[in-house]
């Protein structure tokens, strides 16, 4: 896996996206039809979830106030970036703390899946 750089700098103000408050002003009728709804079991849940292929994935350098960071973005390499927000993105302080601790990262995985 390369690492290519970011070739747009990255903004240190962006503004943040605020949710509607739309769903603060609910009826009393969408509570009571909640209440009468059957909880579905833990066993429905598992038999419902399908497993996910796993995406294509790819890593970009960028700078985020004045200090490099790792962008990994679902995709091909080589797809604009632009206006699209990684799946992760961290600094050197959290990829050091990272690689210390693969091996038990790789572990967990494997029990998630």
């Amino acid at each position: 896996m390369a690492i290519t750089k970011d070739k747009k700098k990255s903004s240190s103000k962006s503004k943040p996206k605020h949710a509607s408050s739309s769903s603060a002003s609910s009826s009393s009728s969408s509570s009571d039809d909640s209440r009468t709804k059957k909880k579905s079991s833990s066993k429905d849940k598992s038999k419902a979830k399908k497993k996910k292929t796993e995406a294509a994935t790819f890593v970009v350098e960028q700078e985020f106030r004045g200090s490099k960071t790792l962008g990994i973005f679902e995709g091909e390499e080589g797809d604009d970036t632009e206006g699209k927000f990684p799946v992760i993105a961290f600094g050197l302080k959290k990829a050091k703390a990272i690689v210390k601790h693969l091996d038990e990262i790789k572990v967990w995985i494997e029990e998630q899946e």
